[in-house]
């Protein structure tokens, strides 16, 4: 009879954590609502320079899937995360963002909301940035 039971406990086991594998193990969840989209902010000028590629997320905490714990889903959070991780950017372009969905049964689930893009500054202000350090004089 204890065998029986080592092994129910076993199976058991393997079930609630196949349950959290996806959040746990791996990068990515179940991946919903994929959208591209050309840029962040009306671009009136076309002489930009492109820095880097960037991302930022957003996420929120579901207590057992239904009641939200932390502060809701927020896209202009996660382009401005993206945009401050390089030095210099000012706005994003050639955007792609996803939201996935991260299970911790039978803790709750987790929302992310992904934003992935082109890091762009004006080359007018790159130059005025140039001839302000020039002025500076050494230490």
């Amino acid at each position: 009879m204890p065998k029986k039971r080592v092994i129910f406990c076993a199976f058991l086991s393997t079930c609630i954590l196949s349950q959290c594998a996806g959040a746990v193990l791996e990068k990515g969840g179940h991946t919903r609502n994929s959208h591209l989209t050309q840029q962040a902010t009306i671009i009136r000028n076309s002489q930009y320079k492109i820095l880097e590629t960037s991302s930022g997320e957003s996420s929120t905490l579901f207590l057992f899937g239904l009641f939200p714990v932390t502060s809701p889903l927020d896209i202009e959070y996660a382009m401005s995360q993206a945009v401050q991780k390089i030095p210099g950017g000012q706005s994003l372009i050639d955007i792609h963002y996803w939201h996935e969905t991260h299970v911790f049964f039978p803790l709750g689930t987790v929302s992310v909301l992904t934003v992935e893009g082109k890091v762009i500054s004006y080359e007018s202000d790159i130059s005025e940035l140039d001839k302000s350090l020039k002025k500076v004089p050494p230490r």
